[in-house]
C-alpha cells in the first residue's frame, strides 16, 4: 500500500512540475554567464535601484520613479558587462 501511495505521489509531482510555467530567458545576456547568474545580477540591480530611488507619493510620481529605476537597472547591467537581447 505504501509503495502504491508513493507512486501516486511521485506521479502527481511530475505532472505538477511539468505544468508549472517555465521561466522565460533573461532580457540581458553575456556570453560567459549563464541564465541563472544573469537573473541574480538583474535582481541585485533592481534591489539597488529600489534602495537608491525612493518611492513616489502619487501615481504621477510613481510612474516617474519607475522610469528612473528602469534606467538605473539598465546602467547597472550594462556596467556589469551585459547587453540587452
Amino acid at each position: 500500500m505504501r509503495r502504491w501511495c508513493r507512486g501516486i505521489a511521485a506521479t502527481t509531482l511530475v505532472i505538477v512540475a511539468s505544468c508549472a510555467p517555465q521561466q522565460p530567458p533573461p532580457d540581458w545576456q553575456r556570453p560567459d554567464v549563464g541564465a541563472a547568474t544573469t537573473i541574480e545580477v538583474e535582481r541585485d540591480c533592481q534591489r539597488r535601484a529600489i534602495e537608491a530611488i525612493g518611492p513616489g507619493n502619487n501615481p504621477a510620481d510613481a510612474a516617474e520613479v519607475h522610469g528612473q529605476r528602469a534606467q538605473y537597472v539598465a546602467r547597472c547591467m550594462t556596467g556589469s558587462g551585459f547587453q540587452r537581447r
